[in-house]
Order: C-alpha cells, then structure tokens, then sequence
C-alpha cells in the first residue's frame, strides 16, 4: 500500500489530495478543492492573473481542510507541473517541492493532461479497464482523442510504465482551433448566458420542442483525420442570431439544443470512427464536458451498438482539474523512477 499527496493547481481549480494505491485499486481517501469559477464567471472565461493570485491565496486553506495528519501520513508527493497556466503551476510546483523538503519524501511532476486520460481509474480496479481503449478528451482548452493500450501494439506509441503498471497511449487528434467546451463557453455568452456555457447550455437544452431541421452543419466530419474544429460551430450561431432583434425564451432554447444535438454528433462520430480503425475494446470519455448527461447518452448508446464498455470519472468531482487523478500518473511513473 502506498498513499500520496497530490496538487493540482493547472488552472482554474486549487486541489489536494491523499490517495492510495494498493497494486490493484485506486482509492480516494480524501479530497479537497476550491473553485474559481464564481470569481471568473463576470469575466466570461478564465482570466490567468486572478486565477494564480487565487491559488496563492487559496492553497494553504485546502491543505488545511485536508488535514495535518493526513498528510504526514503519506510515502509520497505527486503535482501538476504541464500544461496550464504558469503562475497558477508555480504555485503547485512550490507547494509540492516545499513539502517534499519540509517532510523528507520524494515528489514527482505529472503531465496534465495524462491525469485526465487517466482518471477513469478513479475509485476502480486496474482490471476493470479493458483495452485497447479509445479516449475522448473534452474540456474548455483541449479536444483531443488518444488510444490507450495496456499491451505493446503495432502503432508508435509512447510508454507510461512502472515495475507495477504499464501502458502505452497513442494521441489521434486534436482540435485546430476551439476546444468543445469553449465553444459552449462562447454560444453561452451569445444567448446571454454565464460561464461556464455547457452546463447552462444544457439545461436550456431541456423541454424544447423538437424541430424537423438541422440548422447547423456538422463540420470536419468529412476530413479523414481525428482532429477537430468548432470555431465554425460558433459562427454558425452567430449568423442564426445576428438579425434578429428579439431573442425569445423559446429561440434561445432551441438554439441551444440543437447547437449541443450538432457538438455532441461530431464529438460521438470521431470517436467511434477512431475505435472502428483502431479495433479497440473500448470506448472513454473524460475531462470537463464528460459530466454532459447528453454526450454520455450518446456514447452510451454507441456502447451499446457495438456491444463495448463505455468509462467516464465515476464521480462529477473526478472531471475537474482535480488532485486525485494527479496521483494515478504518478503511480504509474513513480514505482519505476523511485525503485519502490
């Protein structure tokens, strides 16, 4: 049994974490985060300087809420140190370098985006997860598809291994301009709604009559390629509203169905066209826009033609940038660079 402390302070999200990982699950024994998302939301984004004063600010009050004793109780430190924005790691960066010299146990950078790929395995058993596995990567800044293996495979892949784990994770494709959820983000603000724009988006989604046209063209599904590009989604939006006068309740809810019906579509046809190629076992969603109840429906239903497991973060918290998820890369980096 190891237990490990993890920071995560990437962007907009000031979390920590003790978890545990026994050579077969991985357990959350207690997590502890604050969100900025109030602060930023008259903003209608992210605004980077806010967000590292906040983490700043923010840091020690949720290693205190963690508790003391917790903490001194653990073997190890893990932390975000890429991507994201660069004063906000700095403050998980310094945080975890002086614990690990104030404590007298290693610490170990993680890639971000990695712990995200990763955390389907929260609160799971490593076998759980049958691969070949398509993950689809989904949030306000990254939209990107990776092939996860647990055995070497005929493509190039890059290795995340220890003498515990290993894996081997292949990036398919990636969005060229906006990400899914930043053009939620934007739609959002175009309807007059807050941000973050899909959860709003969503609930406007509900209770609207259905309509026998499409007004929005599903883009890049003609490219023969895993990447993806939404900017064009947005203008689609922008010139169905830019003459009108009056935006009712009515036309707002409409738009924003069919706008979500038009994203999810194209985000649920790459990523069964990347498990068709690649003759995977599996299919994931995670990060973010994952707790979207109507992209999990549609990955729940492609699950289900193709007779396959369909994974998402067991929890909604587990979609955040959150600390937990930090510990499961580090697990899987950390046996083999520390020789535990």
């Amino acid at each position: 049994m190891i237990k490990t402390l993890a920071i995560e302070t990437s962007c907009d999200d000031t979390s920590v974490g003790v978890v545990r990982f026994d050579g077969g699950k991985f357990e959350v024994v207690k997590l502890t985060s604050f969100s900025q998302v109030k602060q930023h939301q008259k903003y209608g984004g992210v605004v980077p300087e806010i967000a590292s004063r906040l983490h700043w600010e923010k840091i020690i009050d949720v290693l205190n809420e963690l508790g003391k004793d917790l903490i001194g109780e653990v073997d190890l430190i893990s932390y975000t140190s890429s991507p994201g924005l660069p004063w906000s790691l700095l403050v998980g960066i310094s945080t975890a370098n002086f614990l690990s010299s104030y404590l007298n146990i290693p610490a170990l950078e993680v890639n971000h985006i990695y712990a995200h790929l990763f955390s389907i395995f929260l609160d799971r058993n490593v076998d759980e997860i049958i691969s070949p596995l398509v993950v689809l990567s989904v949030s306000g800044g990254h939209n990107d598809l990776y092939l996860i293996s647990k055995e070497a495979i005929e493509w190039d892949f890059e290795k995340i291994w220890s003498d515990k784990l290993s894996f081997y994770i292949k990036k398919l494709g990636q969005t060229i301009d906006d990400a899914a959820g930043e053009s939620f983000d934007k739609v959002a603000r175009m309807l007059g709604g807050p941000y973050p724009g899909w959860p709003w988006i969503y609930q406007k989604s509900l209770e609207t009559p259905k309509k026998d046209i499409k007004p929005f063209k599903r883009v890049f599904l003609d490219r023969d390629n895993f990447d993806f590009s939404f900017s064009g989604m947005k203008s689609q939006v922008w010139y169905l509203i830019k003459d009108q006068s009056f935006l009712s309740e009515e036309l707002i809810r409409w738009i924003a169905r069919e706008f979500q019906e038009a994203v999810t579509d194209i985000l649920t046809w790459k990523l069964e066209k990347a498990f068709l190629k690649y003759k995977a076992k599996g299919v994931a969603v995670v990060w973010w826009v994952s707790a979207n109840l109507r992209l999990q429906q549609k990955v729940a239903k492609l699950s289900q033609k193709h007779e396959i497991p369909f994974y998402f973060p067991k929890k909604s918290i587990y979609s955040t940038d959150n600390a937990a998820m930090v510990w499961v890369v580090w697990i899987m980096q950390g046996f083999r660079s520390l020789n535990l």
